[in-house]
């Protein structure tokens, strides 16, 4: 029936929906009272709004479930940069020292 009856568009007569604006009239300090009833009823609409998207918003994952995930993050990396560092000895002036370069045992010749 849905495509009987036309389009899924609503029309709007305003964009101020749309946007999130507020209403163009304020009233502070019992002024305007009916005016006033109007903005605390649209800012406790807009709270509410807020209180769900919070609770949607819970963690699934606590802190210290992610600190400990990182922390092996961390050292899975920090491993696989250890073995690069085991090659290669790098002097004070950050040249590598040619005599303490270890060469792969896997490829050993009849030279080496």
């Amino acid at each position: 029936q849905k495509m009987l009856s036309g389009s899924n568009l609503i029309p709007e007569p305003s964009y101020v929906p749309c946007e999130d604006l507020l209403i163009g009239r304020f009233s502070f300090g019992g002024m305007n009272p009916e005016l006033e009833r109007l903005l605390l009823k649209e800012q406790a609409g807009k709270i509410n709004e807020d209180l769900v998207k919070e609770q949607e918003m819970i963690k699934d994952v606590s802190d210290d479930k992610m600190a400990l995930h990182y922390t092996k993050v961390q050292q899975t990396i920090s491993n696989k940069y250890a073995k690069q560092e085991k090659k290669f000895h790098n002097t004070r002036d950050g040249r590598i020292d040619k005599r303490n370069f270890q060469k792969n045992p896997k490829f050993k010749g009849k030279y080496t």
